[in-house]
């Protein structure tokens, strides 16, 4: 029988070694390079741009055991063993049920690309923006924020 081993805490910097610092900067720096370069397309962001956006964030890093690997970039409630039946909570409060995430994604990226495309048509991309258009946009990102840690769709793990 072997032990339980103890879980790993994703937000304790003194698991990273110096080259998962390097690593981890760099991993950061490719994926912040995707995301702007998705930003300035006209392309719709999706569920799985962002699972990759994730996987690639945190791969190559030595806390991310390998047995770990096959949740980066995957979301609850997928076919995967430890994924399939997992439940999460956010400062007390449950994250989506693992049957309900797919739904909930779809709905969520749903709404995202109605609420940016509305954004679209009344702020000019190649202009400064005046005081109330920054706070439709805050608006948008705030709600986007808080849909995605309400849902907490994936399985703890974020960049």
């Amino acid at each position: 029988m072997s032990l339980p081993r103890k879980r790993r805490n994703f937000w304790d910097d003194s698991e990273a070694t110096p080259e998962d610092t390097k690593r981890g900067t760099a991993n950061r720096a490719r994926v912040l390079k995707g995301l702007i370069r998705h930003a300035l397309s006209a392309e719709p962001l999706d569920a799985a741009r962002v699972a990759q956006w994730h996987k690639d964030g945190f791969s190559g890093l030595s806390y991310v055991e390998l047995t770990d690997e096959c949740l980066l970039g995957a979301y609850r409630g997928t076919d995967h063993p430890r994924l399939k039946n997992m439940y999460v909570r956010v400062g007390g409060i449950d994250g989506a049920p693992p049957r309900e995430v797919n739904e909930e994604l779809q709905r969520f990226f749903g709404q995202l690309q109605k609420r940016v495309g509305d954004l679209g048509t009344r702020i000019k991309l190649d202009q400064d923006k005046s005081r109330e258009e920054v706070r439709q946009i805050a608006e948008v990102a705030g709600w986007a924020h808080g849909e995605w840690v309400r849902g907490h769709w994936g399985q703890g793990f974020t960049l």
